[in-house]
């Protein structure tokens, strides 16, 4: 490992091995100098950094999920994009914005349209994730169960997503999946990153071979558009809860954002709501 600014060298352990100039450092504390190293742990070909050393393990904080890594994203699922970006919002603002499909309409007309019906829509709601089902589009199930079929994968016709609290998601149809996390920065700014994976087969047939290039180009297009829709009425949002003194109300397609916030007060451990 090498610093980009002024070139110190790393051995894998964390320790220096190659420092320019070394001779003005002298005294030079070498323990002093090294890298901090946090555990880590692989589920899938995700990774996940733990900054506490008594947290948990990575088995126990997934809880159900454990499972659900390990099979979503590893083969033969692979990464074929990646998403990276800031937002002048408070974290918690596009994580209650994926949680809900009240806004479907308004800012998705284009690409996820109308709200799906309540009768195809369920919530499970615990202290530790919630997760979001429906049955997906007539059109879009034919289209996806086409490609599963030559991919190799099997296929469902559902679109899921879940929230493992507080801060990662993830989201899955047949022929991909996706994984995103927001990370505070300020208490008004906050960072986000998306995964896509999509399906490449296993032992697909000579259609499927030649479906998995052009599938992850349309599903990273969807995605991006997606994503892009989202993200400029979150300034926005964030301006209107710094200047509201209103609690607002939350409607049945919105009872994930409920059960988030009152994990936060617990958290804060804020008894009292008007409070916060």
């Amino acid at each position: 490992m090498r610093c980009q600014y002024h070139g110190w060298e790393y051995t894998k352990e964390g320790r220096t091995r190659r420092i320019p100039d070394a001779r003005c450092f002298r005294p030079f504390d070498r323990d002093n100098a090294r890298l901090t190293m946090f555990r880590t742990e692989t589920c899938g070909e995700l990774i996940f950094v733990c900054l506490d050393e008594e947290a948990p393990s990575l088995a126990e904080y997934l809880g159900p999920y454990h499972s659900y890594c390990a099979e979503s994203f590893a083969s033969p699922f692979q990464q074929t994009w990646r998403w990276e970006t800031q937002y002048r919002a408070n974290w918690k603002i596009p994580i209650e914005n994926s949680l809900e499909t009240y806004h479907m309409p308004c800012l998705h007309a284009r690409t996820l349209g109308e709200f799906p019906p309540a009768d195809i829509c369920e919530h499970q709601l615990s202290e530790r994730f919630t997760w979001f089902k429906t049955i997906q589009d007539i059109y879009v199930v034919r289209f996806m169960n086409w490609c599963a079929s030559h991919l190799g994968v099997r296929s469902t016709l559902e679109y899921a997503h879940h929230h493992l609290y507080p801060h990662i998601t993830f989201a899955s149809m047949s022929i991909l999946r996706i994984v995103q996390v927001v990370f505070p920065i300020a208490p008004n700014s906050c960072r986000h990153k998306a995964w896509l994976f999509t399906a490449r087969g296993r032992n697909p047939d000579w259609i499927g071979r030649l479906l998995g290039p052009p599938l992850a180009i349309l599903a990273r297009g969807i995605t991006r558009k997606v994503i892009q829709e989202d993200a400029p009425i979150f300034a926005d949002v964030q301006r209107g809860m710094e200047a509201s003194a209103s609690r607002g109300v939350i409607g049945t397609r919105e009872e994930r954002i409920y059960v988030f916030q009152k994990y936060v007060l617990d958290q804060c451990a804020v008894r009292d709501p008007r409070k916060c």
